[in-house]
C-alpha cells in the first residue's frame, strides 16, 4: 500500500503540476494522475503525495463537484489519514457561480467537516493576501490583467466576498497579526471561532506566514488554495523522511512549444522566443474559414528542420474579445482541438519534448496523448516542473500556467530538458 500523506485535487492540469512541483521541492515523493483515477489504479508503494489533475475550472458546477468528490473519495480510500487539499489558481480563477465555493461546500458536507482554509497566496510569483484581499504583483486582483481573462475575468479582490458569493457559508479573515505570532496563536484563534461551518481566508504575503500556517494546519483534514503552502506542508509531512532522492530526467528528440494562453506573461515569452527561434501564429478566423488547416501548420513545422519551434494562438485581450464577438466562444474548443492534433502528430514524428503554455491547452494535450500518470521532477521556474509520463519515459513535458515564468521561460525549458535535469 502507498504511504500517502497528502492527496490533492487540482482544477486544471498546470495547477496540478504547479502543486506537485512544490511538494517535490518540500521532500515528498509525488505522482500526478490526469482525471479521476480508476478505482483499480494504485500509486507506487513509495509515493507519499498524489495530485489529481481535473479539467473542472470552467466546467458546469454540477460536473466540477461530481469529479472533485469522486477524486477526493478515491484519495480517502487510499489512506484514511491523508490530508486532502483542493488546489485552484493563485489568482482565484473562477466564474461568479464557482467552481471554488461549490467544490469546497461539497467536501465539507460529504466528509462532515466544519472549516476550510482558503489560501490562494503564492508570494514567490507575486500573489499575496493582505486583510483578506488578493494582490497580483502589488495590484489588487481586480486591477490586474486578470480582469480581462476571456473565461474567468476577476473583478473582485475581496476573498471573503468572493467565497460568500460562491458558497453557502460565512467567510472569516485569519489576519496576519495572528499568523505572525506563530502556530500557538493561530490554534488559539481557531478555538475561539464561534461560527459552525466557515471559510478561513488567510493573510499570507511572506514565507514566515507560510511556515506558521503549515505548522498550524498540518493536522487539519482539508485545506484549499494555491501551491503557496505546498512546500511547507510537504516538510511537515515529510519530517525524518529518508525516502526521497535525486530524480534525473532526460529525453531525446526535438522540442516543440505550444502556447494557447493569452496572459501578459505568455505573450512576453512568445515575443522573446521569436527573437531566437521560428514560430507561427494560428489565426482563429483563418482556422474557422478553412483558409488554414492543421495540415498547413504541420507542413510549416516540418520545413523548419530540427530546431525548436513555437506554435501559438496567444493574443492581446482586445484581439481575443474581438475574435469572440465575431466567431463566438467556440473558438476555444477549436483551438484546443488543433493543439491536440498537433501534439499527436509531433509525438508520432518523434518529438521528445513538449512545452505547453495555458491550463486549458495543457489539459487538452495530455488528454489527446492519453497520458494519465506522471513522475514529477525538478522545476524550470517556481511552480512549473518537468514531468515524465510513466507510460512514455522517452517523453518530457513542461506544462505551465499562463501567468508563470519570466520572459525567457520557453528557451530555458528547451535548454534544461535538452541537457537533462537533476533535482
Amino acid at each position: 500500500m502507498p504511504k500517502l500523506r497528502l492527496g490533492c485535487v487540482a482544477d486544471d492540469f498546470t495547477g496540478a503540476s504547479d502543486m506537485a512541483s512544490f511538494l517535490v521541492k518540500g521532500g515528498l515523493n509525488t505522482e500526478m494522475i490526469d482525471g479521476v483515477p480508476d478505482k483499480n489504479w494504485q500509486p507506487a508503494p513509495e509515493t507519499q503525495a498524489v495530485v489529481i489533475a481535473l479539467k473542472s475550472r470552467t466546467a458546469p458546477v454540477a460536473d466540477a463537484v461530481k469529479q472533485s468528490l469522486a477524486s477526493f473519495q478515491w484519495l480517502r480510500n487510499q489512506a484514511d489519514n491523508c490530508q486532502l487539499f483542493f488546489k485552484y489558481c493563485s489568482t482565484f480563477d473562477s466564474t461568479e457561480q464557482g467552481n471554488i465555493g461549490p467544490v469546497i461546500d461539497a467536501v465539507l458536507q460529504v466528509f462532515d467537516l466544519q472549516t476550510a482554509l482558503v489560501s490562494p497566496a503564492l508570494p514567490v510569483n507575486g500573489r499575496t493576501v493582505y486583510r483578506g484581499h488578493l494582490f497580483v504583483n502589488g495590484q489588487l486582483l481586480s486591477d490586474s490583467s486578470m480582469r480581462f481573462h476571456p473565461l474567468t475575468p476577476m473583478r473582485e479582490s475581496n476573498l471573503c466576498s468572493l467565497m460568500e458569493c460562491q458558497g453557502q457559508h460565512q467567510a472569516v479573515n485569519l489576519p496576519h497579526t495572528i499568523i505572525e505570532q506563530g502556530e500557538p496563536a493561530i490554534r488559539a484563534w481557531l478555538q475561539q471561532l464561534t461560527t459552525d461551518q466557515c471559510y478561513l481566508v488567510a493573510d499570507h504575503f511572506n514565507d514566515r506566514h507560510a511556515d506558521s500556517l503549515a505548522q498550524a494546519f498540518s493536522d487539519q483534514p482539508f485545506l484549499s488554495g494555491s501551491s503557496g503552502l505546498a512546500e511547507m506542508l510537504a516538510r511537515q509531512h515529510g519530517r525524518n523522511n529518508s525516502e526521497t532522492g535525486e530524480l534525473s530526467l532526460t529525453a531525446p528528440g526535438r522540442a516543440l512549444v505550444l502556447a494557447g494562453s493569452c496572459s501578459e506573461a505568455t505573450r512576453g515569452q512568445v515575443a522573446h522566443f521569436l527573437e531566437h527561434f521560428p514560430g507561427r501564429r494560428m489565426d482563429p478566423a483563418r482556422l474557422v474559414s478553412g483558409e488554414e488547416t492543421v495540415d498547413h501548420i504541420w507542413q510549416w513545422l516540418l520545413e523548419q528542420g530540427d530546431q525548436p519551434c513555437l506554435l501559438y494562438s496567444s493574443d492581446t485581450p482586445e484581439q481575443v474579445s474581438q475574435a469572440q464577438s465575431r466567431l463566438g466562444h467556440k473558438i476555444s474548443d477549436l483551438l484546443e482541438s488543433v493543439f491536440s492534433e498537433l501534439a499527436q502528430r509531433a509525438r508520432s514524428a518523434g518529438f521528445g519534448r513538449l512545452i505547453v503554455a495555458g491550463g486549458e491547452t495543457s489539459g487538452a494535450v495530455t488528454q489527446a496523448l492519453d497520458l494519465r500518470s506522471f513522475r514529477v521532477g525538478p522545476s524550470v521556474a517556481p511552480g512549473v516542473p518537468v514531468i515524465q509520463p510513466l507510460a512514455q519515459p522517452d517523453l518530457l513535458l513542461v506544462l505551465k500556467s499562463g501567468n508563470f515564468g519570466d520572459e525567457q521561460f520557453f528557451t530555458k525549458a528547451i535548454q534544461l530538458t535538452e541537457a537533462g535535469m537533476t533535482g
